[in-house]
């Protein structure tokens, strides 16, 4: 199910870029990083993430993978400690004062016990400020979800959770500032458990200073809190945060 909605998604952007070829903006970024984790472990490592965007007079799509791997000495040896994956794709329609979005979200994470978390969904996303400096964008999805998970005595179960996605963006002649934050509250599982039990909240936040023409070096912190592992597994914090300082390449 998860590998045919990325398929059709990316279909999608193919089919859009077929069909609309004039005054269209690609880009292309890609972001190296070195980073310091804090929460269950305190550990060190690095990040990869590529963005792919593409925008049409009707149409727009964004690819956003995210990679981090960190190791640690453990017993004298280093080890991989902590190995996630995040891809959100995204496909809409642009309207007058609104756009129209499908959305699908897929993680892996080692040091959460999840094998995947799948969603998908859809929803209307409004812009509130718009002008040379500041960006302001509100976002409403419903999703359904599904997660797999095999090495805790976690559940696999499927829900449907809303996503409010709250963005901001400055932007200033020598650096930019953007803010991301979702908020994800559960409204039906099968699952005997509360709905505050499955709760998730992600917040990314990031300042780029420019060096040259496309290239910014840039410091990123992000957080999530997660409460279904916790609920099980007490050990397991429900709260994460990484930082990590960035060289990024811009391609349009």
């Amino acid at each position: 199910m998860k590998k045919l909605f990325i398929l059709l998604l990316t279909l999608a952007c193919i089919n859009i870029h077929a069909q609309d070829t004039i005054k269209t903006k690609k880009s292309f970024d890609v972001s190296f990083g070195l980073m310091m984790n804090g929460g269950n472990n305190p550990l060190y490592g690095g990040s990869l993430k590529p963005s792919f965007s593409y925008e049409s007079p009707g149409w727009e799509c964004t690819i956003n993978p995210n990679f981090v791997l960190n190791y640690a000495s453990v017993n004298d040896k280093i080890s991989l400690v902590r190995r996630e994956g995040y891809l959100v794709t995204t496909v809409f329609k642009k309207h007058d004062k609104w756009k129209l979005g499908a959305i699908s979200e897929v993680e892996h994470s080692f040091l959460k016990k999840i094998d995947i978390r799948f969603n998908a969904g859809a929803g209307p996303s409004f812009k509130l400020v718009k002008n040379k400096q500041l960006e302001l964008s509100f976002s409403e999805y419903i999703l359904a979800e599904g997660i797999k998970v095999t090495d805790m005595p976690m559940k696999n179960y499927v829900s449907v959770r809303t996503s409010s996605r709250i963005k901001a963006v400055y932007t200033h002649k020598s650096f930019s500032v953007t803010s991301i934050n979702l908020i994800q509250p559960v409204i039906y599982t099968d699952q005997g458990v509360k709905n505050s039990d499955l709760f998730i909240f992600r917040t990314t936040n990031k300042i780029d200073f420019n060096v040259a023409k496309s290239i910014a070096l840039g410091i990123q912190a992000d957080g999530r809190y997660d409460a279904y592992p916790t609920y099980l597994n007490n050990s397991i914090l429900p709260f994460d945060w990484t930082s990590v300082i960035s060289l990024t390449y811009h391609i349009d």
